[in-house]
């Protein structure tokens, strides 16, 4: 897998963020986007598999200013990042799994 950060760039941002994830052919790559922009480019493109830029090892719960792999997961994307670059991925039970 190529994992391929888009960071926070106006460029790679918003509209544009689509624009970019049409241009992607090859499988291996998974683009790495911001929370913010996974649920719309998951609706326009639906068969490319999209990863967040970061996700917190945490369940549902007391947390603030945390993104659950399983909230990430419900917007679309197929896994995470997290603070130390493990991939962070839900389980089907609802839990997180480092991988």
């Amino acid at each position: 897998m190529i994992f391929l950060n888009f960071k926070i760039y106006q460029e790679t941002s918003g509209d544009n963020t689509i624009k970019l994830c049409r241009l992607i052919k090859d499988k291996r790559v998974l683009p790495c986007l911001q929370a913010v922009d996974i649920y719309r480019v998951k609706q326009a493109l639906p068969d490319l598999e999209i990863w967040a830029q970061h996700a917190d090892a945490v369940d549902f719960g007391k947390f603030t200013g945390f993104q659950s792999p399983a909230t990430l997961a419900a917007a679309g994307a197929g896994g995470g990042q997290d603070h130390e670059g493990r991939a962070v991925r839900p389980a089907r039970d609802g839990a997180h799994r480092h991988r």
